[in-house]
């Protein structure tokens, strides 16, 4: 097994229509620049069908979110060899994680379709016809049998997102970064509760102390002539023998 090199991208990636349309400045040392095609899908909105883009379209990538791309070429792996794709460094540097497989299996024809998840903390802007993608073809020892249908669930000639892996990445999915601001903001709205409740407090015990204050106050000022009143009141008085009772008479 031996991985193609500048000059077999070269020499047979037109010639055999293995990527369709060709770009000879899309050929790296080792592989070949895919570009973002003219189909994608976020689990951002309620939609349930895949997004058109027009020709340098822009569209953001929030994150925790996942994200379907259909690409802009097709391709056409030879049977006497598998492909291996993924997202390039650049992109992967942004937080844009390839969740999807990385085989091309041998004999496969049509579009491929990316599953990307933003696991970054930053919105991540992108276009149609940006380069985002890489192939690799390596060269099998024997071909495979013109019956072989593929590993995956991906049909050959696809050239739009099927509608039945839409739902799969339905909702939305939190990053650790968005968890972590999470814990964050709980963590300062407690802070801020404690901080009000020991006002609350401070305040309870304030006014508590001057009531006690001001009733002592009253006590020593009002208290003598209180006791007074207390004794000449008609109610405190009956409870003492009348002067009559007294005499004896």
């Amino acid at each position: 097994m031996a991985f193609w090199g500048k000059s077999s991208w070269e020499d047979r990636g037109k010639t055999e229509s293995v990527v369709v349309p060709w770009n000879p400045f899309a050929v790296e040392e080792a592989g070949y620049r895919l570009r973002v095609g003219n189909e994608i899908f976020t689990n951002d909105k309620e939609e349930k069908s895949a997004r058109k883009l027009v020709d340098g379209e822009p569209f953001v990538v929030g994150p925790g979110q996942f994200l379907y791309v259909l690409t802009e070429e097709t391709v056409h792996i030879p049977r006497t060899c598998i492909g291996f794709i993924s997202a390039r460094a650049s992109t992967k540097f942004q937080g844009l994680v390839n969740v999807s497989g990385f085989q091309v299996d041998p004999g496969y024809h049509g579009k491929l379709i990316f599953a990307l998840f933003n696991a970054g903390p930053r919105h991540i802007h992108l276009k149609r016809g940006d380069d985002i993608f890489s192939i690799w073809i390596s060269d099998l020892s024997e071909p495979v049998p013109v019956d072989f249908e593929g590993t995956d669930q991906i049909p050959n000639g696809l050239n739009a997102i099927p509608s039945n892996i839409l739902n799969r990445i339905s909702g939305k999915a939190l990053t650790a970064y968005q968890v972590n601001e999470a814990v964050e903001k709980l963590e300062n709205e407690i802070k801020d509760l404690r901080e009000l409740l020991g006002k609350i407090k401070d305040r309870l015990i304030y006014t508590g102390t001057i009531a006690g204050i001001l009733l002592a106050i009253g006590l020593l000022l009002f208290g003598p002539r209180l006791r007074e009143l207390l004794v000449e009141s008609p109610e405190t008085n009956v409870f003492q023998p009348s002067s009559s009772e007294n005499s004896g008479n």
